[in-house]
């Protein structure tokens, strides 16, 4: 490698080239291609939501990795007259950034509300697929738009010619991802139908055709039943509805009395499922206002945030200025406008005043819940102060001594609550790098360790009592990554620090998480060792490296965190030198020399 580095190492990368080396930032997980799928679904309920398209179809291969989505709205816009660079079928798969939706709600707009957003998604199909098409029906002609963004000769065409009679369709566009860019080419199925039952669920008159292979499935289904299949059989919902010209928020509300104790959120924005972002945050603070409220007139003794304890939430956005974090829409941030909201703090407050019963209810459920925390939590301080938490943040197990698993990531930690036993598995999400604490004082300062150290209830420090330990084991589960290891090692020496005789009593344990993993026969095969990586890649199999464990599937963390015959566990010891461990961590120059891997912590299998 040159020293130099002159005008001569920079230089403009392709966009398509730039999109497949950096697959991740466009579309998210490169496991499979199902987000291929959802970029031209998005596509077609876009002319669902315009009020243009009432059928809608998606087709998929599972034995040649071919998929098709189809809708009868208005057909995509072309003109055979124009060069093949700018008809527009051409140039919105090719060129980054083109749609017809960036002034979107604007009166001359075509539409009003959309999913689609970024102008990204169809030249992502094309950039990542061995072929693709796009074939329609419009003002009486038939288009057939053909793509192979491998070749350097002819990477597209056009044919177009007249049509009379009644269309098929509108607009259908066929792909089949490329193996280079991908795990796997089979797409979520599921992930796919549940798109399709939102659909349904918000247009009833829409109809909606997947075929499998051969086997064509008509999808059906109210709201109630998507509410149902989700969230809760609780019948006592609280509903909001408010309609702003195209816009709207419905809102329906209840708690339930059976576990988990987390809230259970089924949230959609333009028919998208987006499960958090600013919308779930002003829903939380709307409901911890109006609780608080109540709890100071009718003097009860509970936190704002209880409130949101057993809380089962469906929210149905549909808005004009959506903002999101990614491409993958998966969580919306604070430039969306979301005053369609507004009215529903005051309407909540007039709906308990009118209904006493019903709140007093629920201000004595959390009431109750506060209390039972505090049983369970932490003993008095030697200020004689009690810690306090946001408990909502742990998922808890309804069986007896458990498992208490403290995970990295809210990815992650939603994935594993999704195919945990409840029975049998607690889990409790860390967001990110716990405080790098130099004394115990500096450790219960923060809101992370306080939560651990309610969820475990032996108390602290001298009071620590281990029969009062609510879990036989607690694991520590984080990326696999220096950044990770680095985490946890921060928890070990806070367990050492405030609760030692868990770590003495052998209850403490680090999961081993990998970095890099394979596929056989469609199974994720971890990847532990150098060995095994060089195996994987002598036997030409795919070989992925994992950003963190936000990146699996959830069937893929149930693997190698919760199914004891395949997880690997390793039990931390205690040491006598935890004194100056903790010296250690408390230095910015020790820290990373952990990083790098200069020391370890014991542990034994």
């Amino acid at each position: 490698m040159s020293s130099k580095y002159t005008v001569n190492n920079i230089y403009e990368m392709e966009q398509i080239e730039q999109l497949r080396q950096n697959t991740g930032m466009f579309i998210g997980s490169t496991e499979n291609p199902t987000r291929l799928v959802e970029e031209l679904l998005d596509n077609a309920l876009d002319e669902v939501q315009s009020g243009h398209c009432k059928i809608l179809g998606v087709f998929i291969d599972t034995k040649e990795h071919i998929y098709k989505v189809l809708d009868a709205g208005r057909g995509f816009p072309f003109d055979e007259k124009m060069t093949l660079e700018e008809d527009r079928p051409i140039l919105t798969a090719t060129r980054l950034f083109t749609s017809g939706k960036f002034k979107k709600g604007d009166d001359d707009s075509a539409y009003k509300i959309a999913a689609g957003l970024h102008g990204i998604g169809n030249v992502a199909v094309y950039a990542l697929s061995e072929f693709m098409e796009i074939e329609i029906y419009r003002d009486n002609k038939h288009a057939l738009y053909k793509f192979d963004s491998h070749s350097t000769k002819e990477p597209y065409n056009r044919i177009v010619e007249p049509y009379k009679g009644e269309r098929p369709f509108s607009t259908k566009v066929t792909f089949k991802p490329h193996k280079n860019y991908f795990n796997i080419l089979d797409v979520d199925l599921k992930t796919i139908e549940e798109r399709l039952r939102i659909a349904v669920a918000n247009y009833p008159e829409l109809k909606i055709v997947f075929r499998v292979d051969e086997k064509d499935l008509i999808i059906k289904g109210s709201e109630q039943d998507l509410i149902l299949d989700y969230l809760t059989k609780n019948d006592r919902w609280i509903e909001f509805n408010n309609t702003k010209g195209p816009e709207s928020c419905y809102l329906k509300i209840c708690w339930d009395d059976e576990p988990p104790v987390a809230p259970k959120v089924l949230s959609c924005v333009n028919l998208i499922r987006v499960h958090s972002g600013v919308h779930i945050n002003k829903l939380n603070n709307i409901l911890k206002n109006v609780f608080e409220a109540l709890s100071k007139k009718y003097n009860y003794d509970f936190k704002p945030e209880d409130c949101l304890s057993y809380l089962r939430v469906y929210l149905n956005l549909k808005i004009i200025k959506t903002s999101f974090e990614a491409q993958v829409k998966v969580k919306l941030e604070s430039k969306s406008d979301l005053s369609v909201m507004d009215g529903l703090e005051s309407a909540l407050k007039k709906h308990f005043e009118q209904n006493p019963e019903y709140r007093d209810e629920l201000l004595t459920k959390f009431q109750d819940y506060r209390r039972s925390l505090q049983t369970k939590g932490v003993k008095k301080t030697k200020s004689g102060k009690r810690s306090t938490t946001k408990f909502t943040k742990l998922a808890d197990c309804t069986g007896k001594l458990g498992e208490l698993i403290i995970g990295e990531g809210d990815s992650a930690v939603g994935g594993l609550i999704q195919v945990r036993n409840e029975k049998k598995h607690a889990i409790l999400p860390l967001r990110g790098v716990i405080a790098n604490a130099v004394t115990k004082k500096d450790l219960l300062n923060s809101e992370e360790i306080k939560d651990i150290v309610d969820a475990i209830g032996t108390g602290i420090n001298g009071e620590c009592n281990i029969e009062h330990l609510r879990y036989s084991k607690i694991i520590l589960a984080a990326d696999a990554d220096p950044a990770g290891k680095f985490i946890t090692a921060l928890l070990i020496v806070l367990f050492a620090k405030l609760t030692p005789a868990i770590i003495k009593a052998g209850k403490l344990y680090i999961c081993e998480t990998p970095l890099f993993t394979t596929r056989i026969n469609r199974k994720l095969v971890p990847l532990w060792t150098d060995e095994q990586r060089k195996d994987a890649q002598d036997k030409k199999l795919p070989i992925h490296r994992h950003k963190g464990l936000g990146e699996f599937l959830p069937k893929d963390l149930k693997v190698f965190i919760l199914e004891e015959e395949f997880r690997k566990l390793h039990q931390v010891t205690w040491s006598e030198n935890v004194d100056h461990i903790f010296k250690l961590m408390s230095s910015s120059s020790e820290k990373r020399k952990l990083a790098d891997g200069e020391w370890s912590l014991e542990t034994k299998q």
